[in-house]
């Protein structure tokens, strides 16, 4: 039975495969956007008043297949076998594996903000918008502190 548990553990392999696959389509997905992205800004020499969204476009797609990626060596590490990556990608338990995907999630919420911002025309959706995400990203941010502070 034992031993039957211990190997269990590698169920997690299709989770972390799986991750990967999508990182690496996120990444792919950025490359061929940024592809688009140098077309559009050559084809209107930058005049093109839609380029500073699709740049922060850009960024948040390359932001998403990093969560994926660093959620697939996290998950990896923690059931499997540690990795050799660097010091601040090392986790140790789930709980650094949340506050990671915390933090990034925070990001990727300010980014889409500022997308949203720079194309919105309705200054009270703007304003509603933002708060929504202020008191999201505080939820997380209260979380993330709180499950440190247990520790």
């Amino acid at each position: 039975m034992i031993k039957a548990l211990s190997s269990a553990k590698y169920v997690v392999i299709i989770a972390v495969l799986c991750l990967l696959v999508a990182a690496i389509a996120t990444f792919a997905w950025g490359a061929l956007s940024t592809a688009q992205f140098l077309v559009a800004l050559v084809g209107t020499a930058g005049r093109d008043p839609d380029l500073l969204g699709q740049l922060i476009e850009l960024v948040d797609i390359f932001l998403i297949g990093t969560v994926l990626l660093i959620i697939s060596f996290g998950l990896y590490e923690l059931f499997i076998s540690k990795l050799d990556l660097p010091d601040w990608l090392v986790i140790d338990d789930l709980t650094k594996l949340k506050n990671k995907l915390t933090e990034i999630i925070v990001l990727i919420l300010a980014i889409k903000f500022v997308r949203y911002f720079l194309e919105s025309k309705n200054s009270q959706d703007t304003l509603f918008t933002a708060i929504a995400v202020a008191v999201v990203a505080s939820a997380l941010i209260a979380f993330n502190y709180l499950r440190v502070k247990e520790k």
